[in-house]
């Protein structure tokens, strides 16, 4: 009985690992997840391959061709004020690419990639010039490996590992090597995090205590494994999650709600009041900063199709940047470059 509860639960969270690729909704799996008993009373015992297989196969076909793209920005004086040039593709391989995220100074990409032979997604780096693919983390044959995020200093990347009963996280030399376990992640959906300034701790969102109706921002020191919550004003039962300081330093900005009812806020690095960006209670499929900390460019649906938009952190309309079928967008710090993820459709 143990056996197939603990299979059962690894079901939700295979299926949320390749659901990045899809564009599912990732949330409402961690929700099912976090109510951890529920789902895998109702379905039979199965293998892990047997649970990952139909997303593998359906994300090897939407992946065909399928790749990013690097988009360049300037600033310039409005109408607009942004503008989208040098559009060309990153990657073009057939197995399903994921979730890039890009060095501080734009030279290069970590990404996951699915593996054909295994099943399951592992971290690599290339150079956003031609260069070959390197992998990042030690090779398990057990687990997914995604979700890489720089350090500011780009000597480092933090990642998840989903295995069959548990998310966990890890960092390791952007150079590669032995990778150093830095604690769990409580829910794979929901546990977006980034590296806060100085690189000591990641900001991540977490339940307050432990109802999954209640997230709220917590700083986490990678030397300990211990974190503390954030000091800033928020109502009970706010959900908030995806975590990303602007390349400045300055300003934390975070999603409000789980899709699809969520918007972007900021608010000083420390805490302190939240102001809401955006007014859209959608679903958002990743976000960014723009490098001189202006603006948040991010992916949404809210006219029909998941495309880049801009939106100043001072206000002001949002902005289309014209990129169709982005989601996962990820800037720079230090250049006008960003990547992104394709959304691919049959």
């Amino acid at each position: 009985v143990a056996l197939e509860a603990d299979e059962a639960t690894s079901s939700v969270l295979a299926a949320a690992a390749r659901a990045f690729a899809t564009g599912t909704n990732t949330e409402s799996a961690a929700a099912g997840h976090a109510s951890s008993q529920a789902a895998p009373a109702a379905r039979p015992a199965a293998k892990w391959t047997q649970f990952a297989l139909p997303f593998i196969v359906l994300l090897l076909a939407l992946a065909i061709a399928a790749g990013w793209y690097v988009i360049r920005s300037g600033r310039v004086s409005p109408p607009p004020p942004w503008t989208v040039s040098n559009l060309r593709a990153l990657t073009s391989d057939p197995e399903a690419e994921i979730l890039p995220h890009i060095s501080p100074d734009g030279t290069r990409v970590a990404f996951g990639k699915l593996i054909e032979a295994t099943g399951l997604d592992r971290l690599f780096i290339r150079g956003v010039e031609p260069s070959q693919l390197v992998p990042l983390a030690p090779h398990t044959e057990k687990a997914h490996d995604i979700r890489p995020v720089w350090s500011s200093d780009g000597s480092h990347i933090a990642y998840e590992r989903i295995s069959r009963d548990k998310c966990t996280l890890f960092i390791v030399s952007s150079l590669g090597g032995h990778e150093r376990e830095i604690g769990n992640c409580q829910d794979f959906g929901t546990s977006y995090f980034d590296f806060a300034p100085g690189d000591q701790d990641l900001v991540i969102g977490l339940r307050d205590g432990g109802t999954q109706s209640d997230v709220s921002l917590s700083r986490w020191n990678i030397a300990t494994g211990t974190g503390k919550p954030l000091q800033y004003p928020r109502a009970s039962g706010d959900q908030d999650i995806e975590p990303r300081y602007s390349p400045d330093g300055r300003w934390l900005a975070f999603r409000r709600g789980f899709s699809p009812y969520s918007d972007l806020y900021v608010m000083r690095a420390d805490g302190g009041e939240a102001r809401q960006i955006t007014h859209l209670s959608g679903t958002l499929r990743g976000y960014t900063w723009t490098v001189d900390s202006s603006a948040l460019v991010f992916s949404s649906n809210h006219l029909g199709k998941f495309e880049l938009y801009a939106a100043g952190v001072d206000g002001g309309p949002l902005q289309r940047l014209g990129v169709e079928h982005a989601i996962y967008p990820d800037a720079a710090r230090a250049v006008h470059t960003v990547v992104y993820q394709i959304q691919r459709t049959m």
